[in-house]
């Protein structure tokens, strides 16, 4: 089985980030949640990806 998907969850909520981190457990063989972050940018070891329509920060 290949290694499980790295993410970092980011929200200006913290029940949405608490959330989802909790529907994510389930999953955990497949998907590791590596960061939970409340109006932060996740750490620069970090990749992000954009959903379309979603604001993108400066810089």
């Amino acid at each position: 089985m290949p290694p499980p998907v790295r993410i970092a969850l980011v929200n200006d909520y913290e029940l949405v980030v608490a959330g989802l981190a909790r529907l994510l457990t389930p999953f955990s063989a497949r998907v590791e949640v590596v960061e939970l972050d409340v109006r932060e940018m996740p750490s620069e070891h970090s990749r992000t990806f954009w959903l379309p329509g979603q604001e993108r920060a400066p810089g």
